[in-house]
């Protein structure tokens, strides 16, 4: 059965609104989702043949935004060729490049496009053999070749000292990846919140919807809003209706899908990734250090944020938890360790620890993202998108845009922005960190008519100090390396 009739006693909601699309989930995913729905999409009215502008919503169950996977991240902008050539995570992937570096210049989002160098290091190589890492390397600039990325190249090791001089010196080879980019990965996502609310979007915090007592009647979803305390106003008890759902709840999607009815294809597998900040007087390196990239994962990076401070992570560890957090003290030794063997300087007094974060990636049992479109209940469910989620978002949201083709009668979608679009670009990101550390316990800041709660540690430490693309100057938005 889609959608469970309560059998439980609830008070009936005080008031009813209804959308063509509500997104449950307030991440990177869901807000751009939201913000490609309204300012590419519409709704064509018959019999008339009118348009009007789509109604959504997004229901985000904390009391903010970003809170979960998208407020854990790097803010690594990847190319995608180290993910399956035929699969959706790279076409979403290499979707995205297309337009995002553009926006983040029109919206005054921090972006640093310097690249990255796969490495190979001595402590690499499987039995002290460094012509095995040699071909993988080749393996990865063949890939990139491959997938369309000419100007990916194997440098030697003069090559690569001479773009990262403070790199151990030890390296073997590298290949060098110019399209890959350094954003603030808190401003982006809140960039398409913005902007989405900026034409006609509805967010909603605080919404935990009650997923069990949500009802389909074959034309509309009743998504009730679940209330904890028996002594709840009668204004709180609101249900919101909409013509089609997409969930978009990270590692919980398949909870919220099977608590509404429909049961998931797929497994959830939480990865841990833990992180360590650090601060220096200078920018320690430009390019994101990675290796050679695995089956698993991508590897422990070591770069610099758009604020100068220097980021070792992140692991990539199966667990059977959704929510631990905590962080393990024998991979923080592991990661300081990884550090100064990558960047040697890195272990000078003169740099400073001045933070550590764990993010538990929403994985599932495959390779691939898992995007599913099911017509008979009007839903999308967005899962499996792992550590590339910020990379692929634009992707993402234009793929779910078009599913939703099918599932909302008379909407249509176009590759260019919507007829009477606004666009209104954030404040630089000097001027948010000013607003931030003038807000004392608060953690928000304000943008347009609406405050954010700041919950991404790389942002609150590069704000804080105020370095880099958050320095009080007029040339810091024109940094690029």
């Amino acid at each position: 059965m889609i959608g469970k009739k309560s059998q439980t006693t609830r008070k009936a909601p005080s008031q009813s609104q209804d959308y063509d699309v509500c997104v449950i989930g307030g991440g990177v995913v869901g807000l751009s989702v939201l913000r490609t729905l309204v300012t590419h999409a519409c709704v064509v009215s018959s019999p008339g043949g009118g348009r009007r502008r789509i109604r959504v919503i997004l229901l985000e169950r904390s009391p903010y935004i970003l809170g979960g996977a998208s407020g854990r991240n790097s803010g690594i902008l990847c190319t995608g060729t180290d993910a399956p050539a035929d699969s959706l995570e790279r076409e979403c992937i290499r979707s995205s490049m297309n337009d995002i570096l553009q926006y983040c210049e029109d919206m005054n989002v921090p972006a640093r496009r310097c690249g990255s160098l796969v490495c190979s290091f001595p402590w690499d190589c499987e039995g002290g053999e460094s012509s095995t890492m040699m071909k993988k390397l080749g393996h990865v600039e063949e890939e990139n070749h491959d997938a369309g990325d000419t100007s990916v190249r194997l440098l030697s090791t003069p090559s690569v000292l001479e773009m990262e001089p403070l790199l151990n010196p030890s390296v073997l080879s590298a290949v060098h990846i110019p399209g890959e980019t350094v954003v603030d990965p808190w401003l982006l996502p809140i960039a398409y919140a913005s902007e989405a609310r900026e034409n006609g979007a509805h967010i909603l915090c605080d919404y935990d919807v009650d997923a069990a007592h949500a009802e389909f009647d074959g034309e509309m979803w009743t998504l009730p809003r679940r209330i904890k305390d028996e002594k709840a106003r009668a204004g709180d008890y609101v249900s919101i209706r909409a013509a089609s759902v997409v969930n978009a709840t990270g590692i919980f999607a398949d909870l919220v899908q099977s608590s509404m009815g429909l049961a998931p294809s797929w497994k959830a597998a939480p990865r841990r990734g833990q992180y360590r900040i650090f601060s220096s007087p200078y920018r320690t390196i430009t390019c994101p250090i990675q290796p050679v990239p695995t089956d698993h994962s991508k590897g422990v990076f070591v770069f610099s944020t758009v604020y100068d401070q220097t980021v070792v992570g992140p692991t990539a560890e199966d667990q059977e938890s959704r929510t631990d957090e905590s962080i393990d003290p024998d991979v923080r030794e592991m990661l300081m360790e990884r550090l100064h063997r990558t960047v040697p300087s890195s272990a000078e007094t003169t740099t400073t620890h001045v933070g550590e974060y764990v993010g538990i990636r929403p994985g599932t049992d495959g390779r691939d993202y898992r995007v599913i479109s099911n017509q008979a209940s009007r839903m999308v469910t967005c899962a499996g998108i792992r550590s590339t989620g910020l990379s692929a978002s634009m992707g993402i949201g234009r793929h779910v845009c078009f599913l939703l083709v099918d599932l909302v009668k008379g909407m249509e979608v176009s590759e260019r922005l919507a007829e009477g679009v606004v666009r209104t670009p954030l404040p630089e990101a000097w001027k948010l960190a000013k607003q931030y550390k003038a807000c004392d316990s608060e953690g928000s800041v304000l943008i347009g008519k609406h405050k954010y709660f700041v919950s991404h540690p790389l942002t609150i430490a590069g704000w804080l100090e105020g370095r880099g693309m958050a320095a009080e100057s007029t040339e810091n938005l024109q940094q690029q390396g």
